[in-house]
């Protein structure tokens, strides 16, 4: 999950380049006059430059950070010393210290800001980490960034600049300080560039593997390359590229170009590793010839090639299986999915290929393919009620860094608009756009499609977090108010479609649920939070329009995280009071908004990545614990995701699905190397197990049930598909 890092990920190498024009042993280690410390100091060192003339020491001691500005040695100046960042959090070591401009001769550098890191979360995935940590649990990584003055480049820093970035990790290993001076890593900025991998990890045969790059300078000692950005630096529509030469007896070199960028550094995209190679050692050339202007020296690496264990037992798909419809891309598993009112058709789409297919049931005839007309476009698919309107949102939106009134801030500019399309003729017949434009980011469409509520980004100014709004649409007019100045994913309407819900937010906190009449605009009533540090996750209206359930996360303290509770909050919207505050086992993580049963009586709420699904079911009218069930999903040992429940018109079963997925995998694994997932057919009225169904090896994700009950779709690799509902359940 290349997000989990962004600046990171997964191959394991040994590097040859020759891009440094200096050589960074011979760097001086001389520190001139320091303070008395008030623990042991941990030292690092970067130089500036491309021959590294200019030093500047970083000496981190306890909760203060000394920074030789001046780049004189001595570190005893009071201006030289930092305090840690408001948003630092002491307690877990996730520090920040904002440090600001550093003199590199006539050369004026900005936004020097320096990081520890907590990275407990990753010891699973990353051998690294976890062997550092095993030595000493208290252990604290890395990193800073900063913005460099250089006159023949361009980048998005304040005035030009362009942005470095450290991160805990590069191909090398972890960065962390040292003891003592002549240990210390050194990082050099502006030095001469290369483009490299990141990260640790292998190749199997027959797999997928997600590749990222990253264009930067190499420092000496692990986790100190120096990445820059590539916004407003690297021109659009180039790419980099590997040549890989795999083992195994006449192998060509194969050569992949990576399309995709992220983060503001990464380079990225998937390869697929041939079915014959042998296991041993592949040669990997990184290169960016396309970017002439860069000077980026090509690096060349060894990664090791593994055979695949094979070692998962398939079983016996279930007889149930009649049949699938064939999605356009074939590596993606559709994230939503939907039957027409008569069952005659079905849509489904997925965020991460801008792909929205709709297919006829009975034929599998695939009768239109809506592709997003943004390059970023998010997963929320509408349906209108009469089926002939389908609505998604896109979004886009850039920033460049500023200085004002001596802050630093960021000047973003966006662009989206919701897409209206002809569901018949695949026609996109109008696009609502905010003036001055915004980057809409998600859908919300009333129930009977007189009403939209999006989720907006806004063009301005802004010193840290960028301008929100959420707005609700006349689908008619196609005319815009705004409701509320933040923005929250949780937008509900009541049945009727007069109200919809928002969640409140005011210093990352929830304050309230606030519902406004969807005719006027204005706010009907408020649904307090009492908790000072209480947060909502998820949140729905039952199908009456008389109760409001949500997932509250609850805080002792404003940054303790680790301690936090869960709680299922039921509230009369009449009334406006809370019915029942249900807790949550200790550990346990609830996923996504929740369902209620088709009459209303019961809300279904489940957990998320653990050793043991479980289902709670909460009494609508009090709020109050139905009954909780604990799903047996066939491995022991594992790790289970389950998805949103998926129920029949008539509310007497319920199906939901779990899969495995591996504890601290980095990226999504391929099907191939994972058990089978399974669908679960419950009882809605006595919680009893009915049946359950074997899928083929596939990627596992929505449900739905067409409108006569008789079939359920499921989400696959590459395709839905169709379950014969029709025999009776168990049977």
């Amino acid at each position: 999950m290349r997000h989990a890092y962004c600046l990171l990920l997964a191959f394991s190498i040994v590097q040859s380049s020759d891009v440094s024009a200096v050589d960074l042993t011979q760097v001086s280690r001389d520190i001139g006059e320091q303070p008395t410390y008030s623990s042991q100091p941990k030292y690092g060192l970067l130089v500036f430059g491309p021959e590294a003339a200019t030093r500047v020491w970083l000496v981190h001691d306890g909760d203060a950070l000394y920074v030789d500005l001046n780049g004189d040695g001595d570190l005893t100046d009071p201006k030289e010393r930092f305090t840690p960042q408001e948003s630092s959090n002491l307690k877990d070591g996730t520090v920040g210290f904002e440090v600001g401009e550093i003199r590199d001769g006539e050369l004026l550098h900005k936004s020097l800001t320096v990081g520890t890191l907590n990275l407990q979360h990753m010891a699973r995935s990353d051998s690294r980490i976890r062997e550092h940590l095993k030595r000493d649990p208290q252990t604290r990584f890395y990193a800073l960034q900063i913005e460099l003055e250089m006159p023949d480049r361009q980048g998005i820093g304040i005035g030009g600049r362009v942005q470095h970035l450290v991160s805990p990790f590069d191909a090398h290993g972890v960065l962390l300080f040292a003891d003592t001076p002549e240990e210390a890593p050194i990082i050099h900025l502006g030095g001469p560039w290369e483009i490299t991998l990141f990260g640790e990890g292998s190749v199997t045969a027959g797999r997928q593997k997600e590749v990222v790059l990253g264009i930067g300078t190499p420092g000496l000692g692990p986790g100190t390359t120096a990445f820059v950005g590539y916004k407003d630096l690297v021109p659009d529509g180039l790419f980099p590229k590997l040549d890989v030469t795999f083992p195994g007896d006449a192998q060509p070199t194969s050569e992949y170009v990576l399309r995709k960028r992220c983060c503001t550094v990464n380079f990225h995209d998937h390869i697929r590793i041939p079915d014959d190679v042998s296991a041993g050692e592949a040669t990997v050339t990184v290169s960016f010839d396309d970017w002439l202007g860069g000077f980026v020296s090509p690096t060349t690496h060894r990664i090791e090639v593994r055979l695949p264990k094979n070692d998962v037992v398939l079983e016996t798909v279930s007889p149930r299986l009649k049949g699938s419809l064939a999605y356009p891309t074939r590596d993606a598993s559709p994230l939503h999915i939907q039957f027409s009112p008569d069952g005659k058709q079905l849509i489904a789409g997925n965020f991460l290929d801008r792909t929205i297919q709709l297919w006829d049931t009975s034929t599998g005839e695939q009768l239109q393919t809506f592709k997003s007309p943004t390059d970023r476009s998010y997963y929320f698919i509408h349906v209108s009620p009469d089926w002939k309107t389908l609505y998604t949102a896109s979004g886009q939106q850039d920033y460049s860094r500023i200085e004002k009134n001596g802050k630093r801030m960021l000047r973003w500019e966006c662009d989206g608009s919701i897409n209206e399309w002809d569901l018949a003729t695949g026609e996109l017949r109008r696009q609502l756009k905010h003036e001055p434009p915004r980057s809409i980011i998600q859908v919300s469409l009333s129930p009977d499609g007189r009403y939209i509520v999006t989720g907006d980004q806004l063009s301005g100014e802004a010193e840290r977090t960028q301008l929100r709004r959420v707005s609700l649409w006349d689908v008619e007019t196609g005319e815009s108010r705004d409701l509320s100045n933040t923005f929250n994913p949780y937008a509900n309407f009541t049945p009727d479609g007069q109200l919809v819900s928002l969640v409140d937010l005011q210093d990352n906190r929830c304050t309230s649920i606030s519902l406004y009449d969807t005719s006027s605009g204005e706010l009907n009533r408020s649904l307090p939070i009492q908790d000072e540090f209480g947060f909502v996750q998820g949140m729905g209206i039952s199908p009456d329009g008389r109760t409001v359930v949500a997932h509250v996360t609850v805080r002792p303290s404003e940054k303790d995280f680790k301690s936090a509770r869960l709680f299922l909050d039921s509230w009369d919207i009449e009334s406006g009071e809370l019915k029942n505050r249900l807790p949550i086992e200790e550990g346990e993580q609830l996923w996504g908004v929740g369902s209620f049963t088709p009459d209303g009586s019961l809300f279904v709420a489940f957990n998320y990545f653990s050793a043991q699904p479980k289902l709670w079911m909460i009494n609508t009218a009090d709020g109050h614990l139905h009954q909780m069930l604990t799903i047996d999903a066939g491995s022991q040992g594992e790790k289970y995701l389950m998805r949103d429940p998926a129920f029949s018109p008539d509310g007497r079963w319920m199906a939901i699905s779990t899969a495995v997925y591996p504890e601290g995998a980095t990226e999504v694994p391929s099907p191939e190397d994972l058990p089978q997932p399974r669908i679960h057919l419950i009882e809605v009225a006595t919680g009893e197990m009915c049946e359950t169904i074997i899928c083929p090896q596939e990627h596992s994700g929505a449900l739905a049930f067409s409108p006569d009950g008789k079939t359920l779709a499921s989400t696959g690799t590459g395709r839905v598909l169709l379950w014969d509902l029709s025999a009776p359940l168990g049977e």
